[in-house]
């Protein structure tokens, strides 16, 4: 998945996901679905991601975006009609990646060693409130990476002794 993020960031010149989806004609609509925070529809040729008009919080209408521009970029070819019927575990595991892409797309470790002499004494709740992130994505992107105190201390030594 980082790859893969890091592929469309560098093409994009962008992790900003609504820069993303505009250069990609994905339109972007806002509704009521209940309960469903979004969802990527193909429809006349053309992509639309659907977002809950509840959702107000812009880091959190980003995460649903990304999201389903996981699913764009990962999964467009997939029938989901046919796999829904018969894996429960396939589409657990779609969704999954799927938010995997999302914390490697909206927080990519270039961000984080950018800032980690701020972040080092930071708990994940205070990198999520520092980026605007919600507190699963943060979580999600620190138990990929496995972060850890080591993590901090051997990027600090390398700053010091002239930069990575």
């Amino acid at each position: 998945m980082k790859d893969k993020a890091n592929e469309i960031i560098k093409f994009y010149n962008s992790n900003n996901v609504t820069r993303i989806i505009d250069y990609l004609g994905i339109i972007l609509l806002k509704s009521n679905l209940g309960n469903v925070k979004g969802f990527l529809q193909f429809y006349n040729n053309r992509y639309i991601i659907h977002v809950n008009h509840n959702i107000e919080n812009e880091s959190e209408i980003d995460m649903v975006i990304a999201h389903e521009l996981a699913h764009y970029f990962l999964h467009k070819n997939m029938n989901c009609f046919e796999f829904n019927s018969n894996s429960l575990y396939f589409e657990d595991k779609i969704e999954k990646e799927a938010n995997l892409f999302a914390s490697e797309l909206l927080l990519t470790d270039n961000m984080l060693l950018e800032e980690f002499i701020y972040l080092e004494s930071f708990t994940i709740k205070d990198i999520s409130n520092y980026f605007n992130l919600s507190y699963e994505l943060v979580e999600l992107k620190f138990e990929t990476l496995k972060l850890d105190d080591s993590f901090f201390k051997e990027h600090k030594e390398r700053m010091f002794r002239g930069g990575f």
